[in-house]
C-alpha cells in the first residue's frame, strides 16, 4: 500500500473531522478501559501500557489526563483515539509511530491537545451542526 506524502500531512483533529461518528465517541460519558479498547478494536493492556508508556511521560497531557481513575472520560478517550492513530499511521505523514515519536508528537501539540482545547473542538462542531 503506498503512504501518503509528507505533503498530505493531516492534523490530528482534521483525522478526527473527516471520520463520520467519531465526535459521538468523545460525548460526557464514562466508559472503562475494556469497553473503549473493543470500541478501538485493541487489547486492554494495550490502552495500559499506552497510560503508562505514553501518558504518564507527557506531562503536559498527563496534566489534563488524570491517570488513577476506573472510567475514562470523553478527553481521556480522545486522547486514547489520537495515539491509535498516531501508531496506525492514519495522521501526519501516513508513517506509524513509535511511542517515542508519538511522545514527541504530543509535546509538539500539547497547546492544542489540551482538555480546554478539545471541549472547544467539541462545541464547535456542536455550533455548526445546529446552524440552519
Amino acid at each position: 500500500m503506498k503512504q501518503p506524502s509528507t505533503s498530505n500531512k493531516l492534523d490530528i483533529l482534521d483525522f478526527f473531522d473527516n471520520r463520520s461518528g467519531v465526535r459521538s465517541q468523545f460525548e460526557p460519558y464514562f466508559l472503562s478501559r475494556e469497553q473503549w479498547a473493543d470500541c478501538l478494536g485493541i487489547g486492554r493492556t494495550t490502552i495500559w501500557r499506552w497510560e503508562q508508556k505514553i501518558v504518564r511521560l507527557v506531562i503536559a497531557i498527563l496534566q489534563e489526563y488524570q491517570t488513577g481513575h476506573d472510567y475514562l472520560d470523553n478527553y481521556q478517550r480522545f486522547i486514547l483515539a489520537a495515539i491509535y492513530a498516531l501508531k496506525n499511521g492514519y495522521v501526519e505523514s501516513g508513517r506509524k509511530m513509535s511511542n517515542d515519536e508519538v511522545k514527541s508528537y504530543l509535546r509538539k501539540k500539547r497547546t492544542s491537545l489540551t482538555r480546554e482545547q478539545f471541549e472547544n473542538w467539541r462545541s464547535n462542531y456542536d455550533n455548526q451542526s445546529y446552524r440552519p
